[in-house]
C-alpha cells in the first residue's frame, strides 16, 4: 500500500509537523506574519512586552513565577 493510500484510509489520523518540515522561506514569512498579528493584538492570550534576547533566562522564570502572560523574544535579525 502507498504512503497516501495508507494515510486516506485513516481519516482520524493527526500529522504533525516540524520546521524542519518547511522550507527557510515559509518560516521567515510566518515569522513576520505572526509577529504583526501579536503587535495588531490579534492572539486572545496577553503578551508581555518582548524581551531581548540576552534576558532569555529571565523570560524562561517567567511562567514558573506566576506570571500568565505569554513570553516574547525580541531577536534581531
Amino acid at each position: 500500500m502507498s504512503r497516501a493510500a495508507w494515510l486516506r484510509a485513516r481519516p482520524g489520523l493527526i500529522r504533525l509537523y516540524g520546521s524542519d518540515d518547511f522550507p527557510k522561506s515559509a518560516k521567515e514569512l510566518a515569522a513576520e506574519e505572526l509577529t504583526a498579528a501579536a503587535h495588531a493584538g490579534a492572539f486572545p492570550a496577553k503578551i508581555a512586552e518582548p524581551l531581548p534576547l540576552e534576558r532569555i533566562a529571565e523570560a524562561r522564570d517567567r511562567p514558573d513565577a506566576g506570571n500568565r502572560d505569554r513570553v516574547l523574544l525580541a531577536i534581531p535579525r
